[in-house]
């Protein structure tokens, strides 16, 4: 659906993007993580075709070379993309209505049959009640709402989501979460989502990629990420902070099934002589699975045996530096 090569990106001499190479399948909904400054955004908007870009880019989005095409082949080009933002840009004179409407106008469609679409639009995301409000009248999980209506007017065959519900409360940015997710199960649409929270990719994404700096740091499933636990993530994440005893090792280990735990954490006291301690325990729950981080302590003397164990079954796991 969406295949990215060799995109670099640069602004006054400063390195965005480097040599990013990407491919988004048909119809899932894919995550982009970072810490700011990234380059998420902006990879973003060079799918969509805003940005300019090195000579070697390549950028292909549902069979069209978006970086060959002339300025009106690249506007008929973002009919087939939808785009939502966190701060909802929404035209404050305009009512709910008009703007969604305001797509389709935009592209001389007009009259009753449009109108039904946009009516039908607000009845999808659930603000057919508010069809005649203007923005200030709503809540900004409503404006939301309304922006995902309005980015759907012209039946787009990809979505762009720019941090859409980082300004929102936890409550609401779930509730419209749970939209996006029921819009991509209806539709088949192709969902591509810019997040620095961890908590939205886990709930809402089937793949996930993390950028560093400007390099795509690696690109799986959220559970094989979420599994794997790369460096990546670590300034991503919020650690609790460990405090080993002298002549203790820490181990951080990763179970992809949560009916493991007990037999698993059972083992390893019995290595560690009864004398493991769990320090800090992490569950993230994604689309398919549940994975469980523990992180404990137990003797130096012991390490090695439980550094065996833990290969013998294939249980991942970090060694925590001194």
């Amino acid at each position: 659906m969406i295949h990215i090569r060799n995109l670099s990106k640069s602004y006054s001499g400063n390195i965005i993007l480097h040599d990013i190479n990407l491919d988004i399948m048909q119809g899932e909904i894919h995550g982009l993580l970072g810490a700011s400054g990234a380059g998420k955004s902006t990879l973003l908007r060079c799918i969509n075709g805003i940005e300019q870009v090195s000579d070697k880019s390549r950028i292909r989005v549902d069979n069209t070379e978006i970086l060959s095409l002339s300025p009106a082949g690249l506007r008929a080009f973002r009919k087939n993309i939808g785009m939502i933002f966190q701060d909802f840009a929404l035209l404050q004179r305009k009512t709910a209505l008009e703007n969604v409407l305001l797509p389709m106008r935009c592209w001389r469609q007009a009259g009753a049959k449009m109108r039904a679409r946009a009516m039908h639009l607000l009845e999808c995301v659930g603000m057919e009640e508010k069809a005649g409000c203007r923005p200030a009248e709503l809540s900004g999980g409503q404006k939301q709402r309304v922006a995902i209506a309005r980015a759907l007017a012209l039946q787009p065959k990809v979505l762009l989501c720019d941090e859409a519900t980082s300004a929102l409360d936890p409550a609401t940015a779930k509730s419209i979460l749970d939209l996006l997710k029921s819009i991509n199960a209806q539709s088949g649409i192709t969902i591509v989502m810019v997040a620095h929270q961890m908590e939205v990719v886990k709930y809402a994404c089937d793949r996930l990629s993390v950028l560093e700096h400007g390099k795509l740091s690696l690109t799986d499933s959220v559970e094989n990420i979420f599994l794997r636990q790369p460096a990546a993530l670590a300034e991503l994440s919020a650690h609790a902070d460990i405090a080993l005893q002298a002549n203790e090792t820490g181990f951080i280990i990763t179970l992809a099934d949560i009916t493991q735990s007990a037999a698993v954490l059972c083992s390893l006291a019995k290595l560690a002589n009864g004398k493991l301690r769990i320090l800090f325990t992490r569950s993230d729950s994604c689309k398919t699975a549940t994975v469980v981080h523990y992180t404990m302590a137990a003797p130096q003397a012991d390490a090695m045996r439980i550094i065996t164990c833990l290969k013998e079954n294939n249980i991942r796991f970090q060694k925590l530096a001194a």
